[in-house]
C-alpha cells in the first residue's frame, strides 16, 4: 500500500478489498508537506482514490484490480493519440458515480476535448484545462492549446465539468442527488482520476523519478482557476503545478468585503466613460420613480423598459418586483459580464458603449435601457419590426426560480443556470452586493436573504457557507506550492479573492493592468489586439512553469 500524503492508496485488488473493510473513519489526515489537518471528505476522497486503483500505480496487477472494481479497463490509447480527433468530443466511459463512496461502483460518460498533435511522448506534460459552470462545446483557451502545447510537446487534455453539458453523472436529478453528488469535491476527483487514466493511456510513468514521468499542468480561469488551483493544493502528488487565471479563492473562503466587486467594476467603467458613474445612477433612480408612481400595470410597464412582456414570469405580480428585479438587479447583473470582458479597454469595449449611452442626454431613460439591452444582445423581434429583451434568456430553470438569483453577479439562463445557483447556494457563496459608491441603486448583502431564497429555492439544501474553507483551509494557501496565478486588474473578481502579490517562492502572482477576466489565456492565440502587459503575463507564465518543470527534470534518473 502506498500513500498519499499520510493517506493509504491502494495498488491491487487484494489491498483494495483489505483497506475496504478495515478503514477507520475517525482517522485524522495530515498532509506530509504541509501539515495541516484534513477532513473526513478527503480521507473518503482517498477511499475514492482507492477505488479506482487501476491509475495508482503500473504494476502486474493493474488490470485485475481495475476489472473487480469497475469491469472493463479503457483502453483508447489510439484515440488519444489520433491528430484527427484533436477538437472533437471524446468519452471517458469508467468515470466514478460517487467519488466519494468507495462501496458506489456506478460508472458514467464523462465529456472531455483532447490535442495530442504537440505531444512529444511520455516524458512530456500534459495540460489539464479545466472548464466550469457552462457547457463544453469545444476546445477553450488557444493559449494553452498552440502557444502551451507546441512550447513544451505537451498533450492537453480538456474535461467537461459534472453535471454541466453532456456530462451528467445521473439520469434523474434531484435537490437531495446535487447536494450528494454536485461539489467541488466531486469534481476534483473526477479530475485526478481522469489525469491518471489519461497518463496511463499516454504511457507515462506515474513515478516523479523516471524520465517518462508526464508532470500534470492544470489550468482554469474564474472558478475553474479556483479549482486548478486547489487540485495542486490538496492533491500535489497528483498535480504537479497550477495555472489559475482569476481565481477568486479568498471569496469561496468568505474572506472577501462583498461591496469590492460592483465597487470596483463601477471605477473600470468611470474610467473607461468619465462620468458613467453618476449616469448610472441618475438613470436608474428615474426608472425607479418613474415605474413605482405610475398607473401602468406590470405588463405595460415592462413594454416601456423594453422588456418582451410575455416572457415576464408569473411571480411578476406588481410594479416593485419589476423595478427591483428587471432594473435594480439586472442592470449590475449584465454589467458584471460587460466588465468581465472589457479588453483590450477602450471605447469599443460593451461596457464604455453602455456609459455612452447612459450619458446621452437626448435619450429618454427609456431609451437609454432600451439601448442598455441592445448592446447585451438577445434581443427578439416583432412582427412590427421593433424589438423586446426577452426576459427569459436571463432566467434559470427550475422550480421557484428568480431572474435575481443565488448570484448577484448573474446566475445564467436554463439548466446552466440552475445548477450554477445550486452551487451558489452550497459551496461557492459569492458575496457581492452595491455600496453607495457604486455605480448601482445600493443592496446590501445578507446571508439571511441568501439562505431565505436557497431555502426556498431548493428545498432541503444544506446551508453551509463555510464548509469548503473549513475543511481545506485554502484562505492563505499555507504550505502550498507551485502554483501561479494570474490577474487582470480591470477584472471586478481581481480585487473580491484573488491573491494580488506573491504568497511564497513558489506561489506566485501576476497582476495584468490593463487586463480583464483572464484575458491572458484569451480567444486566439496569437492575438495582434493583445496588449503589452497581456503578453508579457503569458511569457511570464511560460518562463515559470519552464522552470518548475526543469526542477522535476533534474530529479529524475
Amino acid at each position: 500500500m502506498t500513500r498519499y500524503g499520510s493517506i493509504p492508496v491502494v495498488t491491487n485488488a487484494h489491498e483494495a478489498v483489505a483497506f475496504l473493510e478495515t478503514a477507520d473513519e475517525s482517522i485524522s489526515i495530515e498532509h506530509e508537506r504541509q501539515n495541516r489537518r484534513r477532513t473526513p471528505l478527503l480521507l473518503l476522497a482517498a477511499f475514492a482514490l482507492g477505488c479506482v486503483a487501476y491509475i495508482v500505480v503500473p504494476s502486474a496487477s493493474w488490470t485485475t484490480a481495475y476489472m473487480m472494481m469497475h469491469g472493463t479497463p479503457y483502453h483508447r490509447k489510439r484515440h488519444l493519440l489520433d491528430n484527427k480527433l484533436d477538437g472533437k468530443e471524446m468519452w471517458y466511459p469508467h468515470q466514478s458515480v460517487d467519488q466519494l463512496d468507495p462501496k458506489d461502483h456506478r460508472t458514467w460518460s464523462h465529456r472531455f476535448y483532447k490535442v495530442s498533435k504537440h505531444f512529444q511522448g511520455p516524458g512530456h506534460p500534459i495540460f489539464v484545462v479545466i472548464s466550469g459552470e457552462d457547457d463544453l462545446d469545444s476546445l477553450l483557451y488557444p493559449f494553452i492549446e498552440e502557444g502551451m502545447a507546441s512550447k513544451f510537446g505537451a498533450f492537453v487534455i480538456e474535461p467537461e465539468h459534472r453535471f454541466y453539458g453532456k456530462s451528467r453523472p445521473l439520469k434523474h436529478e434531484s435537490v437531495a442527488k446535487y447536494s450528494h453528488y454536485l461539489s467541488p469535491d466531486q469534481a476534483l476527483l473526477d479530475l485526478v482520476q481522469l489525469v491518471q487514466a489519461t497518463r496511463m493511456e499516454l504511457g507515462c510513468s506515474l513515478s516523479r523519478t523516471s524520465p517518462k514521468y508526464c508532470p500534470v499542468i492544470t489550468v482554469g480561469g474564474s472558478y475553474p482557476g479556483y479549482l486548478s488551483a486547489m487540485a495542486r493544493f490538496l492533491f500535489p502528488d497528483y498535480i504537479d503545478m497550477s495555472y489559475a487565471s482569476s481565481a477568486p479563492v479568498q471569496l469561496y473562503s468568505q474572506n472577501v468585503d462583498a461591496y469590492s466587486y460592483y465597487d470596483k467594476v463601477s471605477d473600470v467603467a468611470e474610467a473607461m466613460s468619465p462620468g458613467c458613474r453618476d449616469a448610472s445612477r441618475r438613470l436608474l433612480d428615474e426608472l425607479r420613480e418613474t415605474v413605482l408612481n405610475s398607473d401602468w400595470s406590470v405588463h405595460q410597464a415592462a413594454e416601456k423598459l423594453g422588456y418582451c412582456s410575455h416572457t415576464l414570469p408569473s411571480y411578476f405580480h406588481d410594479l416593485e418586483t419589476l423595478v427591483e428585479e428587471g432594473v435594480v438587479y439586472i442592470v449590475p447583473a449584465i454589467f458584471a459580464e460587460f466588465n468581465m470582458f472589457s479588453y483590450p479597454p477602450g471605447p469599443k469595449t460593451q461596457n464604455a458603449r453602455v456609459c455612452e449611452i447612459f450619458k446621452n442626454e437626448s435619450l429618454t431613460a427609456f431609451e437609454k435601457f432600451h439601448g442598455f439591452f441592445s448592446i447585451r444582445g438577445g434581443l427578439v423581434k416583432r412582427k412590427d419590426g421593433s424589438s423586446c429583451f426577452d426576459m427569459m434568456s436571463e432566467m434559470p430553470a427550475g422550480k421557484h426560480s428568480r431572474l435575481m438569483g443565488s448570484d448577484w453577479s448573474g446566475t445564467g439562463e436554463g439548466r446552466t443556470g440552475l445548477i450554477w445557483e445550486f452551487q451558489c447556494c452550497t459551496d461557492l457563496v459569492i458575496r457581492t452586493g452595491y455600496s453607495n459608491a457604486s455605480m448601482f441603486y445600493p443592496r446590501e448583502f445578507s446571508y439571511e436573504w441568501l439562505e431565505d431564497h436557497c431555502a426556498a429555492r431548493f428545498p432541503g439544501f444544506h446551508w453551509n457557507p463555510m464548509r469548503l474553507q473549513n475543511e481545506w483551509n485554502f484562505d492563505q494557501m499555507e504550505g502550498a506550492s507551485n502554483i501561479v496565478f494570474t490577474n487582470g486588474m480591470n477584472d471586478g473578481w481581481a480585487v473580491t479573492g484573488s491573491f494580488l502579490h506573491d504568497l511564497s517562492d513558489t506561489v506566485l502572482a501576476i497582476n495584468i493592468e490593463d487586463g480583464a477576466h483572464h484575458s491572458d489565456l484569451g480567444p486566439k492565440y496569437p492575438n495582434v489586439d493583445d496588449t503589452v502587459a497581456v503578453k508579457n503575463a503569458q511569457e511570464q507564465v511560460m518562463d515559470i512553469l519552464d522552470k518548475w518543470l526543469n526542477e522535476i527534470k533534474a530529479g529524475q534518473v
